[in-house]
C-alpha cells in the first residue's frame, strides 16, 4: 500500500476513477487541481486538494511532498484539427516539468510514476503466419502515423515517459482503451453518446474498437502501480467489438433508434474538416472533431493478456458502464 497517492487530472474521467481506487483500497489521495477548473468529480470524496499546475514546477515539488505514488492523467488531450505545433511545445513543456519534479522527489524517497498513455500509441501486428491477431504492447514496429495532434501529442508524451524510465524512475505505462462510465465531466466519451441518443448521427463509421468501463481503468491504473514492471506498458481495455455492435448496444440502452447506414470515413473525414475549420474561425467546439475520426480509421482489436496475468486486471460489464454513463449525463444536465 501506497503511503500517499498524488492524482494529476482527477477532475477528468479517467483521474476521478483512478482516486476513487486509490481511495477504496486505502491509499490516501491528493489531487493537484488547477485554479477555477471543473471539480464536481472530488465532491464529497475524503481527498486533500493541492491547487497547482503542470506549467508551474512549484507548484508540482509542493504537491509531491510525502506523496510516493503519482498518477499522471492529465496528459494533453488536444481536440482540435489545428495548431499541432503549439499542442506539442505545451505537452512537451508540461511532461518535462512533471518528470523533472517526480525526479527530484525520488531522489529524497521512492517514488512511482504511473503515466496514463493512450492505444493510439500501440503499433500494429506485424505480419505473421495464420490469422490476424489483435494488437498487443510489445507492436512498435508498425507505429500509427496521422497528422493529427492528438496522435503527435500522445507519441511525444510516451516517447518521453519511456525515455524517463530507462534512465532514473520508476515508471510504468498504462493504455486505456475507449472508456465508458460516469464522471465525463470533460465530455470525451459524450462527443459519441450524447449525439447518439439525441437522435443526431444517422450513420456510424465502420472500424473496430475495444470499449472498457472507466472504473476497470482506474483498478487496473492502482494495480500498475503496485504489480507493474517499470518502464512496461499495459493495455487496460475490455471487449474487442465493432462499431455498429458498440453503437447499437448503446442505443439500446438509450432508448433510441441506432443508425443503420455506414458512412465511408473519407466523407467523415470531408465533413470533420468543415466542422474544424469553423470551429478554428469562430473558437469554438468542433461539432465533429477530427480526432474522433482518425481515432476509428486507425482502430483495432486489441489483446489484454499482459494486464490480466501480470497486473491482475478483471473487467466488469460493459451494458452497466453505459448505464451509469447515461445516468450521469441526465443528472448533469447533459440530456
Amino acid at each position: 500500500m501506497h503511503a500517499r497517492a498524488l492524482v494529476l487530472g482527477a477532475t477528468g474521467m479517467i483521474g476521478a476513477h483512478a482516486a476513487r481506487a486509490c481511495l477504496r483500497h486505502g491509499t490516501p489521495v491528493r489531487a493537484l487541481v488547477r485554479p477555477g477548473s471543473d471539480a464536481r468529480n472530488l465532491r464529497g470524496l475524503d481527498l486533500e486538494i493541492a491547487e497547482g499546475d503542470l506549467r508551474d514546477p512549484a507548484s508540482l515539488r509542493a504537491a509531491l511532498l510525502g506523496c510516493d505514488l503519482v498518477v499522471h492523467a492529465a496528459g494533453a488531450y488536444p481536440k482540435r484539427l489545428f495548431g499541432k505545433a503549439r499542442f506539442l511545445a505545451r505537452a512537451r513543456t508540461e511532461m518535462q516539468n512533471l518528470l523533472d519534479a517526480v525526479g527530484a522527489a525520488a531522489q529524497q524517497h521512492a517514488v512511482r510514476l504511473v503515466y496514463v498513455s493512450s492505444v493510439t500509441t500501440i503499433g500494429r501486428p506485424t505480419a505473421e503466419t495464420g490469422a490476424p491477431r489483435p494488437a498487443r504492447e510489445s507492436d512498435r514496429t508498425r507505429p500509427i502515423r496521422d497528422p493529427s495532434p492528438y496522435f503527435a501529442v500522445k507519441a511525444l508524451l510516451e516517447e518521453m515517459a519511456e525515455r524517463a524510465a530507462a534512465g532514473a524512475l520508476d515508471l510504468v505505462i498504462v493504455n486505456p482503451t475507449f472508456c465508458v462510465d460516469d464522471l465525463d465531466a470533460r465530455r470525451t466519451t459524450a462527443q459519441l453518446l450524447l449525439p447518439l441518443a439525441r437522435r443526431q448521427i444517422p450513420a456510424y463509421l465502420p472500424g473496430h474498437l475495444n470499449a472498457v468501463p472507466t472504473r476497470d481503468v482506474g483498478e487496473g491504473i492502482l494495480l500498475a502501480a503496485r504489480r507493474g514492471r517499470r518502464g512496461e506498458r499495459y493495455i487496460l481495455g475490455g471487449e474487442n467489438l465493432r462499431s455498429r455492435e458498440f453503437l447499437e448496444r448503446c442505443a439500446r440502452i438509450a432508448g433510441v433508434p441506432s443508425p443503420r447506414v455506414a458512412l465511408p470515413i473519407a466523407a467523415a473525414e470531408a465533413a470533420s474538416w468543415t466542422t474544424e475549420a469553423w470551429a478554428h474561425l469562430t473558437g469554438g467546439r468542433p461539432l465533429f472533431p477530427m480526432a474522433g475520426v482518425r481515432m476509428l480509421k486507425h482502430s483495432q482489436p486489441f489483446d489484454t493478456t499482459r494486464a490480466r496475468e501480470e497486473l491482475g486486471l478483471v473487467t466488469s460489464s460493459l451494458d452497466d458502464a453505459i448505464r451509469r454513463a447515461y445516468a450521469w449525463y441526465r443528472r448533469n444536465g447533459y440530456l
